[in-house]
């Protein structure tokens, strides 16, 4: 194979004075920029959710591409894919219409390769979470990434915050927020995984009015 997944590492913000954090609501100001929050509610209250990292491995399914390679030449579509272990996600959002708040750090920690924020839904596949799959020809190295992303809307905030808005609603499933980069073949080392489930108990991290 040409090409192979290049993971890019990315650093969030630690701690920040509370007066440069953004206050989605009057009164509920996101405590830190350590992790993304997310605006959700909860029995008709306002609340903010620390969304929990996840680390992202690779599937190169080796078996299939080594057989079809064989059986097709330079021409055939190898893939790999993106996952998560696990079939639920640590975080719970109630809402469908859930809004995330992300603090990055300055551009040497791998933001100049990011084209930006997207919410996939990801797919439940026995253990695990599928994010991702890219298809490369061997013999061009051309790669296209499929995955079930969602539409969102961002919004650049002061002193390093970005918004990011799902422009729909979100049905209840797992989900992930993730950087998408630039490179068809280019992943963050982490996501921020999360599930939609009105009917689950809170968080207990939430942060309430």
């Amino acid at each position: 194979m040409r090409k192979s997944a290049l993971f890019v590492v990315l650093a969030y913000g630690a701690a920040c004075g509370a007066q440069s954090a953004p206050e989605p609501v009057p009164g509920l100001r996101i405590p830190n920029g350590g992790t993304p929050w997310v605006l959700d509610e909860f029995k008709g209250g306002k609340q903010l959710v620390p969304v929990h990292s996840t680390a992202v491995a690779i599937n190169n399914h080796k078996g299939g591409n080594v057989a079809g390679g064989l059986l097709a030449g330079p021409f055939y579509k190898a893939r790999f894919s993106t996952e998560i272990d696990g079939v639920a996600a640590k975080t719970v959002v109630h809402t469908g219409a859930p809004v995330f708040y992300v603090k990055i750090e300055g551009p040497e920690t791998g933001q100049s390769l990011m084209a930006g924020w997207a919410v996939v839904h990801a797919l439940v596949d026995r253990d695990r979470r599928l994010l991702s799959t890219v298809k490369f020809t061997q013999w061009t190295g051309n790669a296209k990434r499929n995955d079930t992303e969602v539409e969102v809307a961002t919004e650049t905030l002061p002193d390093g915050w970005v918004k990011i808005t799902p422009k729909g609603q979100l049905p209840e499933g797992e989900y992930a927020l993730e950087p998408v980069m630039k490179q068809e073949n280019a992943f963050s080392t982490m996501v921020f995984d999360f599930r939609v489930d009105a009917s689950a108990q809170n968080d207990a991290d939430a942060v309430t009015e």
